[in-house]
């Protein structure tokens, strides 16, 4: 009974979150024009929240998962985190992925980066399907996954309206699908093609870069670690990254910023041209 209270509360709380944002929409459409302002201001504000780019507040999401209770926007605080999403359990080459990212855990943890899984399912048919994924790893079939599998719950958000928040399931043959229907009912991996993306998500719980995969081609693990490497790097020294651009390698100097000015905050500075630099790092600054 507490575990069903706590769970309440949580889901009360971000229903209160939810109310907030929608009534300062109405206030504003109101102040704006009316209940006709209030009306295009809501449509916009419902329209918006599906026009996700790099730069967009990630939505927040109050879900279950394999790893217990999941409220997005606390679980994001503070931490770089990547969402995948798949078509749906059971299927090979999600097998093949998930595992892949649970083989190589420690590459992400050192990196301070958490990772998210959604699939169209409940969380006992993830764990069910976590068997198979420790199989095919050829570990211990019982062993739990290092990460949260988002599964449909009574009394949590539907992942398929999770789905919609991130756009990865705009419309199609699923869009009706409830998180009551049961076996079959979320239809086939085909059918839910459209949920297979990546997000990666900054510690300011901002979407900083987003991938979109066919059906047909598996995820390639040491892409992402270098995605997100180089926004490590970029967070942390201000300098972009060029082409096919690898740990360790130079960054590049942003146009805004003079010779002098670069040279004064960076290691190892070569000029191209006026407008193409490349610098290694940051200059290491001498303790007092």
């Amino acid at each position: 009974m507490s575990t069903w209270l706590n769970t309440l509360c949580k889901r009360m709380k971000y229903d209160r979150e939810s109310w907030k944002r929608w009534r300062i929409v109405v206030a504003n459409g109101i102040r704006a024009g009316g209940i006709l302002g209030c009306v295009i201001l809501g449509f916009m504000n419902s329209q918006s929240a599906l026009a996700l780019s790099i730069g967009s507040e990630a939505p927040d999401f109050y879900a279950n998962s394999t790893n217990g209770e999941i409220h997005f926007h606390e679980e994001l605080e503070g931490r770089y985190s990547i969402l995948f999403s798949h078509p749906q359990d059971f299927t090979p080459v999600c097998t093949t992925e998930i595992g892949e990212l649970a083989r190589r855990i420690g590459e992400f943890q050192r990196r301070k980066t958490s990772l998210y899984i959604l699939s169209i399912n409940t969380v006992d048919e993830h764990n069910r399907w976590a068997k198979d994924i420790n199989r095919f790893l050829n570990q211990d079939s019982d062993k739990p996954l290092p990460f949260a599998l988002l599964g449909n719950s009574p009394g949590f958000d539907s992942v398929i309206d999770i789905a919609r928040r991130y756009s990865m399931l705009p419309g199609g043959p699923g869009e009706d699908r409830g998180p009551d229907i049961k076996n079959d009912g979320y239809g086939s991996a085909k059918d839910n093609a459209t949920v297979r993306t990546v997000f990666i998500i900054g510690p300011d719980k901002h979407i900083r870069l987003t991938m979109a995969y066919p059906m047909t081609v598996g995820r390639n693990v040491d892409e992402i670690l270098r995605t997100l490497d180089a926004i490590q790097f970029a967070d942390r020294t201000g300098l972009a990254t060029p082409v096919n651009w690898k740990p360790g390698e130079s960054g590049i100097v942003p146009p805004g910023m003079t010779d002098e000015e670069a040279r004064e905050k960076y290691e190892n500075v070569i000029k191209v041209n006026d407008y193409l630099r490349y610098a290694s790092d940051l200059k290491q600054m001498s303790g007092g």
